[in-house]
């Protein structure tokens, strides 16, 4: 068993995990071809050196073919997040446009409440001055007959 390896020892080689090995054996021409070279003893599959060497291979065609995946998936990520900016600015202006709104009734509630606060302060006011002549008066009437009742 000297030039058989385990897969986890083929991964660490590899610089792969041993998951990604047995996904790459799971492909049925991979496994094909290495079929000679793998052997399973107590559910542990070995790899023979030249098994390496081939699995080896395979990982570097695969990262050939990744640039081309690499670029699509930048792609479809790029305009998912051209997509997204979009909205987001869709939705900011929406915002803007609702805070304008709630804004405009700010100012014409402190509108009204300021119109009420003088309406209030004149009511005051008013009523001060209609509450004063009839004191005025009272106490007037009450001289008046202070001083009949004295001289008759």
């Amino acid at each position: 068993m000297e030039d058989y390896i385990s897969i986890y020892e083929a991964a660490k080689k590899l610089q792969v995990s041993h998951t990604t090995i047995y996904n790459k054996l799971k492909d049925k021409e991979v496994y094909k071809e290495l079929e000679p070279f793998i052997k399973k003893i107590k559910n542990t599959k070995y790899l023979k050196i030249k098994g390496l060497e081939i699995l080896k291979k395979h990982f570097k065609e695969t990262q050939i073919n990744q640039p081309e995946t690499l670029n699509t998936n930048i792609n479809a990520l790029t305009n998912l997040q051209e997509s997204f900016i979009s909205s987001l600015q869709d939705r900011i202006k929406h915002l803007e446009n609702e805070v304008d709104i709630k804004n405009k009734h700010i100012e014409t509630q402190a509108k009204l409440i300021e119109n009420s606060q003088i309406l209030l302060r004149d009511s005051q006011s008013l009523l001060k001055q209609l509450k004063q002549p009839k004191k005025n008066f009272l106490i007037g009437f009450l001289k008046k007959n202070k001083k009949e009742d004295s001289s008759g």
